[in-house]
């Protein structure tokens, strides 16, 4: 009885060697010293639920049905206007208007020259949810969004793209 447990002992210490530990994926986490963690940017390598269609006006439907509203946001109307979705998990969404001006100035940091596309998809730093550098109580700054990297992913609707039905021309 003993030579047995010996062997299935012997065993598992060897599966366990041979075993790769499972490393889970990196990811940042935005809290100061004493913060309650709630709904936080999730790491940008989780795909989205439901997931999000190609047509940028198809996408634009789904997120507008299933947005929160971003947090001390003023709603800006008009045709002009852009509509502004930052992730906050695989299910949530937060959800703001932006004039352009407003757009260029998170994208380049107040530099002209920043590209007025339709669609874009943009990520915000996790360090920038800690900070608010002009002071307006909003986590966006000017030339926190970027193009490329790990952070919140943000979607922005421009132009007539941005038009949900019956506010054409207004």
């Amino acid at each position: 009885m003993a030579a047995l447990f010996l062997l299935a002992l012997g065993l598992v210490v060897w599966e366990a060697l041979r075993t790769q530990p499972v490393q889970p994926p990196a990811f940042e986490v935005a809290t100061l010293l004493g913060e309650r963690v709630a709904p936080l940017a999730v790491p940008s390598w989780r795909s989205p639920f439901p997931e999000l269609p190609r047509e940028p006006s198809l996408r634009l439907a789904i997120l507008e049905e299933s947005a929160v509203d971003w947090p001390r946001a003023r709603r800006v109307q008009g045709p002009a206007v852009c509509e502004v979705f930052l992730r906050l998990s695989a299910y949530h969404w937060a959800r703001r208007s932006a004039p352009p001006a407003s757009v260029a100035r998170w994208l380049a940091g107040g530099k002209a020259g920043a590209s007025q596309e339709s669609w874009r998809r943009l990520y915000l730093p996790v360090a920038s949810f800690l900070d608010d550098d002009d002071g307006d109580g909003d986590c966006l700054d000017a030339g926190e969004l970027e193009a490329t990297g790990q952070g919140a992913e943000v979607e922005i609707f421009c132009g007539v793209v941005a038009w949900s039905d019956g506010e054409e021309g207004t």
